[in-house]
C-alpha cells in the first residue's frame, strides 16, 4: 500500500486563494510518520494567540477533568503548536479502511483566526458541523490495523460529489446492522455539536482510559497523602509504566505509539483522594481499541 509520495489538500481560509495539492513522503508505518510536524510549522506561522481567549478555553476543557492549569503549565501550552485531527470517515469496511481527517489550528479561536466556509462546508457535508478557523488540511490513511500509511487525498476529493463524501453521506442514511463494525459506524457518524465522536474506553480496578482523535488520556485514582514527588511517570514511544512511593501501578506496552516528548502528566484531587492524569499525544490518528497491547 506504501508509496514513495502521497498527496494532501490544503484548503485557505481565504476564499481568493485557490485549493492547493500538496505532497510529501509516504511513512510506509505509523512509528515514521512526521505529517503532523510538517503542519505545526505551517500553523505557528499564522496569527498571535490571545492569553485570555486562550486560557479560557483550556480551563473549560480541563474543568471537566477537576484539573486546575497552573500559569507554568498554561504557557508551556501556548508555546507548542497543536494539530487538531477531525476525524470525518473512519477506517472500516464500508471504507475499504481508509479513514479521511481534517488538520486544523488547534488555537484558531484564540489566534482569531478567519472563518475558513469551504472547510467547514466539507466538514458539514459527512455530518460533522465545524467552525474552522484558518486554513484547513485534508488528507487519507489506510488502516485495517495491520498496516497503515498515508495514500493520496486529491483536489478531486474536496469536489462534493467525491466518491468517499457520497459513500459516507449513503452510510449515514442506513441504519441497518452491519456486524462488526457496527459500533465503529455509528461512531464515525456521530455528530454531537462539533464535538469528537465517540470512540472506544475502558476501565479496569488501577485505572480508566479514554481517547480524541489525538489524544489518550489515563486516569489512576490514589491515596490523598501522595504527593506529586511520590510519582514516577516512565512514558515512551511505545510503553507506559507508572509507579508511586516505587509501588508499580500500571505498566505495559501501548496499544500504538505516542509522542512522549509531547505529553505531559498532572494530579488533582477528586472527592477523598487524589488522581494522576497522563495526557498522551498520538502519534497519528489511530483508534486505539484497548490502553494495551493484548
Amino acid at each position: 500500500m506504501s508509496a514513495k509520495n502521497f498527496s494532501y489538500v490544503c484548503v485557505p481560509a481565504d476564499v481568493n486563494e485557490p485549493i492547493k495539492l500538496l505532497t510529501d513522503r509516504a511513512p510506509g508505518t505509523l512509528e515514521a510518520d512526521n505529517f503532523r510536524e510538517t503542519l505545526k510549522k505551517h500553523f505557528a506561522k499564522l496569527g498571535k494567540i490571545d492569553k485570555k481567549i486562550y486560557e479560557a478555553q483550556i480551563n473549560q476543557q480541563f474543568k471537566k477533568q477537576n484539573v486546575k492549569m497552573d500559569s507554568e503549565q498554561m504557557e508551556m501550552l501556548m508555546r507548542d503548536t497543536r494539530v487538531q485531527i477531525v476525524p470525518l470517515t473512519l477506517p472500516v469496511k464500508q471504507t475499504d479502511f481508509l479513514s479521511i481527517s481534517m488538520y486544523v489550528d488547534d488555537a484558531g479561536i484564540a489566534k482569531n483566526l478567519p472563518r475558513n466556509p469551504r472547510a467547514s462546508k466539507i466538514a458539514l457535508e459527512v455530518g460533522r458541523p465545524s467552525d474552522v478557523r484558518g486554513d484547513a488540511f485534508f488528507g487519507r490513511v489506510f488502516d485495517d490495523q495491520e498496516n497503515w500509511d498515508r495514500v493520496n487525498f486529491t483536489l478531486d476529493d474536496v469536489k462534493s460529489d467525491a466518491k468517499w463524501i457520497t459513500t459516507a453521506k449513503e452510510l449515514k442514511k442506513k441504519n441497518v446492522d452491519m456486524g462488526g463494525d457496527a459500533l465503529k459506524l455509528k461512531q464515525m457518524l456521530a455528530s454531537r455539536g462539533g464535538q469528537e465522536p465517540a470512540m472506544p474506553e475502558g476501565k479496569s480496578e488501577k485505572y480508566s482510559w479514554k481517547q480524541s482523535s489525538d489524544d489518550v488520556e489515563v486516569t489512576i485514582p490514589v491515596d490523598s497523602k501522595v504527593r506529586s514527588k511520590d510519582v514516577k511517570v516512565d512514558l515512551k514511544s511505545k510503553s507506559l509504566a507508572i509507579s508511586v512511593n516505587n509501588n508499580c501501578l500500571i505498566s505495559g506496552d501501548l496499544f500504538s505509539v505516542v509522542r512522549a516528548s509531547e505529553s505531559n502528566w498532572s494530579m488533582s484531587t477528586e472527592g477523598n483522594g487524589k488522581e494522576i492524569s497522563i495526557m498522551m499525544e498520538k502519534a497519528a490518528e489511530k483508534t486505539w481499541s484497548s490502553l494495551f497491547k493484548e
